[in-house]
Parts: structure tokens; sequence; C-alpha cells
């Protein structure tokens, strides 16, 4: 049987000279490799690698490609890092996948990787705890392609079918992570069918919106390599400052990415456009504004079942929650909820997916592979969801989750994780903690003060601006960027059930502790207080000039869609103060 990797060869043997990898330069002119030079250059890089697990702690560019088909090419594991998490969470999975080597694409990102690995810090190559560190930038410069091989030479490595072809970290309810394995056979799959749906051909540009953490990321490269297809790779804040330039800079006809992302985009006129929406629900109005604008994709997929499962085609007044048939080699069913009753057409229940692209599953955790990696007798293994879902004939509508998991901005998360790290970054401030994500995308904290500090609240609930401050900050040693609260409310005590659990229907709003009215702002902070109030959906409610923007929800998109607002303005105002 073939892998992904024999998926390459063959557009590299096919195609030696057609564009591989399109990428955006510091200068923001366009450079690009083909698809000889991609391999020669994975080769190199592949020669480079020791060991059978590598870390990635790439975020963007040309190297994240580069260094994922140098991965497969030597026959490793591969292991997507965020290189700007918290060191102590980079030094969990790390330790944790038992990564041999590990590389980035700039020395400040080596540089964090050595700390979190209490490593010397010199040269370009780092060993340490038996782990390497690579920077590639430095070690393989693009621009050194002199020393070619003959593609003859070449060959590539034949992994077995169903051994590990990646490990994907995603949030664990316990606190820590969990590695989610996918096999060669899996993703082979996803590259086989994932093209004809989305209308990728060999002349189709992908632009790889997606972080390199999100699984579509290395599921598009892949497939779009598979074909034949150029990849399109640029800096993320570029491209998110300015998305629609880059889109037409490099040529793009394709992407992916989360509704969050595209709905920060605004006055594109992109009709040969092919989008994919996935990672979390599209929100209706979005759907409404954009289906009849170019071509709409609404997708629903597990990390555990390897990258997307389904696909539909949106068309003006579709319902979002509607996200179409299995692709080939995938099944879906609705099974009775903790139980293994199927469910009849038009009833709710619990998504579980069967097929090829189901993965192997959780890393050192065979306990939780047994709860949701199960057996159904003469159909083989599937996986159970947490997600409600009824089917129309043979197509899926998503109705919500039965646990504790949310999607922010695309990334699967447990809430348990967020609290354990707040209490722990409290380091016994705090006794207790409860998350819940508000209207808006945005993370609220219930935090049960400790004894000694109850004591002194006179309130049972209240927000402490400077305490806020200092959760916030404290967290952020804990946990990575999108699982941050944005406000975090102290209480007393928290709410129970009779059974004793938190009760969250009896938690209170996220209220406002703005120290200063609007009408105490001065002209122009009235200005920017109305679009933060418009990007963070906080219409009619007071902005003072102590507000904290990551406080009120803020994050890096809503930062662009108010960064890019206060620029028309400006220029609007300009040409007001210029005159006719």
């Amino acid at each position: 049987m073939q892998t992904t990797i024999d998926l390459v060869w063959q557009s590299v043997s096919l195609h030696p000279e057609r564009p591989a990898l399109r990428y955006l330069t510091a200068e923001r002119t366009v450079g690009w490799l083909s698809y000889k030079q991609v391999w020669h250059l994975a080769g190199h890089v592949a020669q480079r690698l020791s060991g059978s697990v590598l870390a990635v702690a790439i975020d963007d560019g040309p190297y994240l490609a580069l260094a994922e088909l140098a991965a497969w090419r030597r026959g490793m594991i591969l292991v997507p890092l965020d290189p700007h998490d918290p060191l102590v969470r980079l030094r969990h999975v790390l330790s944790e996948a038992q990564a041999s080597c590990c590389v980035t694409k700039d020395w400040g990102d080596a540089k964090k990787l050595l700390e979190a690995l209490e490593a010397p810090v010199s040269g370009y190559g780092y060993a340490s705890n038996a782990i390497e560190v690579i920077d590639l930038n430095l070690a393989f410069p693009l621009t050194d392609l002199t020393e070619e091989l003959e593609l003859s030479q070449l060959q590539p490595l034949q992994p077995l079918p169903d051994s590990v072809a990646y490990m994907w970290f995603t949030s664990g309810s316990t606190g820590q992570p969990k590695g989610v394995l996918v096999s060669h056979r899996a993703f082979w799959n996803w590259c086989m069918v994932k093209n004809a749906p989305q209308g990728i051909t060999p002349e189709s540009v992908v632009l790889i919106a997606s972080a390199s953490t999100f699984d579509p990321s290395i599921g598009d490269i892949f497939a779009t390599w598979a074909v034949g297809a150029a990849v399109a790779v640029a800096p993320r804040m570029l491209f998110f400052a300015n998305l629609g330039w880059a889109i037409q800079r490099l040529g793009v006809t394709h992407l992916t990415c989360t509704p969050s992302l595209w709905q920060s985009l605004e006055d594109l006129e992109l009709p040969n456009l092919t989008v994919c929406l996935g990672g979390e629900r599209s929100p209706q109005p979005l759907l409404d504004l954009w289906a009849s604008k170019l071509t709409l994709l609404n997708t629903y997929g597990t990390t555990e079942c390897t990258v997307w499962q389904t696909l539909r085609r949106m068309k003006p007044g579709d319902k979002a929650t509607l996200v179409g048939c299995p692709y080939q080699g995938n099944e879906i069913q609705i099974l009775e909820r903790d139980g293994m009753k199927v469910m009849d057409a038009g009833e709710v229940g619990e998504i579980v997916q069967g097929g090829v692209q189901v993965g192997i599953g959780y890393h050192n955790r065979p306990q939780l592979t047994a709860e949701k990696f199960i057996e159904i007798p003469g159909r083989g293994r599937w996986y159970r969801t947490g997600d409600g879902g009824v089917l129309h004939g043979n197509e899926l509508e998503v109705v919500g989750r039965f646990d504790s998991q949310v999607k922010i901005r695309g990334m699967r998360v447990e809430l348990g994780e967020i609290e354990s790290g707040v209490v722990k970054a409290a380091a016994g401030l705090l006794s207790n903690c409860a998350v819940k994500l508000r209207d808006g995308g945005f993370l609220v904290a219930y935090c049960q003060v400790s004894t000694a500090a109850a004591v002194m609240m006179h309130e049972s609930y209240c927000i402490l601006p400077v305490m806020s401050d200092f959760l916030l900050q404290r967290s952020s040693k804990e946990l990575p960027r999108h699982m941050l609260p944005s406000k975090f409310i102290l209480m007393q005590r928290l709410p129970l059930t009779p059974n004793g659990k938190v009760d969250g229907k009896a938690l209170p709003e996220a209220v406002d502790a703005s120290s200063c009215a609007s009408t105490s702002l001065t002209s122009l902070e009235r200005v920017v207080a109305t679009v933060w109030e418009e990007v963070l959906g906080r219409k009619n409610q007071s902005i003072s000039p102590n507000d904290h923007f990551l406080a009120l929800g803020g994050h890096s998109m809503s930062v662009l869609q108010v960064s890019r607002r206060l620029l028309k303005l400006a220029a609007a105002a300009g040409q007001d103060a210029a005159g006719p």
C-alpha cells in the first residue's frame, strides 16, 4: 500500500519544475520553490535529523512544510509545537512525546526551546537530554540551492501503513494535553479523498491559513502536494493583517480556516475563491453573507479521525449546523449518549465516526483510548466524539457538545485543563475554579478564593482589576494564548448542585467592573471605545480608559479587526480634513 510520501514523490517525478511552494518574503515579494527543490531541501533536512520522533516548533512559513516532509522522509513520527506556548507546556509535550529532535525557524524560538529543556545556548545545532534543537533558517537557507542531487538518489523511505504518522496534542481534561496518534494509512486516505470534493486540481494554489497546531494545516499541505498543486504560505501576522491582499498576491484559489478568522475579513471581492470553514460552529449570518459571494464549504471533523470527515457546499439560506456527508472511506452513526443503541433518522444522539481515518488512540492513555475508541461488532473501530448530532439521510447536522469541551478559534479545548491551570497559577490564592465559554467566544474564569481570602470579601462575588491582571499574568505561564480567560470573577464559594458538582447555570453573568463610564472619555477615546464595542459585541456597555482589551474578550484576530477599522476611520478623517 502507498503512503503519503509516495503521493508526493509521484508529483516530484511527474512535475519536477512545477511550483510546489509559494511564500511571501519579508519584503512582501513572492518566492517559490519547485517540487524538485522542495524534495531536495527536505532531503537535506532529513539527513540532518536523528531518532524516531521529530518535534516541529514552527508556526508559519515555508520551513513548516519542509520540516514535515523531512520528518516522514526520515521515517519519523511528527509532533507539532507552538513555539509561543508557555515553557511548562512545551516541556510537557517534549517529554510526553519523547522527542529525539526538534526544529525551529529562527533563533528566538530555538532559544525558548532550549530554555524549556534547560539547555545551554550556542551555535545552530544544540543537544540536551538526548534532544537536539536545529534552527532550519540558519542550517538550510532557502537561497542555498546549489548542491542539487539527482532525483534518482532521493528515493523515499517506506513507513508501514499502520505505523504512527503524527502525534497531535489536544487539550486534556486532567490539566495536561493528550497526544492523538494517527496512522499513515488514515492520513493517506485523507490525501486521496480530500481534493475532488473541494475542487482542487493541479492548477490550484492552496493557502495554509490554519495554525500549525491545528491539523488542517498538515492536511492541506500534503493533500495539495498529492495532486501536484501549489501550497502557499505567509507570515501569520502579515496575512491576518491583510488576508485579502495575501490571497491576491499569492494567487490563492483555496483556503481552509476557522469561521472566527474569516469573520474578521471585510469588503473582499474574491468570487473565484473556495473557502472551507471548520474547527468551530459557523455563525449563521456569516454563511448567509458569503455563500452567494464565493464557493463556501462547511466541514466537520475531529483530530482523532484525521482532519475532516464531512463536507457540504453551502447555499444562501442553508442552516449553519448542516455539515454534509462523509468523505469516501468515512462513516457516521448516531448512538444514544453513553450507550450503544443506534438512533433512528432524525433523532439526536452522540456522533460516532468510523472508517479508515479513525486514529490509533491516545499516547500513553490506554483507559481513555478504551473509553473513546470503541468496537462495534462486525463494524470495526469507532470514535465517540462527544458531539451531539442528527442524521438526515446521509447528511449530518451538529447540534452541540455533551461534555466540557469547547472550540475556541478552531482549537478544541477541555475547560478542565484551563481550570487546573488557573488554580495552579494562583499559587494558593484559589481553592477551585470553573470556566465557561460566554457569548462572543470569550472565556470567563469563576475563581473560588481560599478560605483565608474569602473572609475579606464583602460580596459573594466581585471583579478586582488588580487581581484579574495578576491572574492573567500568572495564567499565561501555564496556558497557551487561546486558553487564557478574558475575565476572572472572584467568588466566596462556587454554587453546587445537590450531587456536589459545580452548578454552571447558577454562575453569575460576566459583569463588568469598568472604573470609568464612557461619558468620561475624550473624543478620541470615545472613537476607540466605540470600535472596541462593535468588534467585541459589547454595545451599550461602558468601556473605560483603564479596561484591558484581552479582559473584555479580545484576541489576536479581533485586534486586527480593531486595527483595520481605526485605519479606515483615520483615512476618512484625513479626506474630510483635506476637503473636496
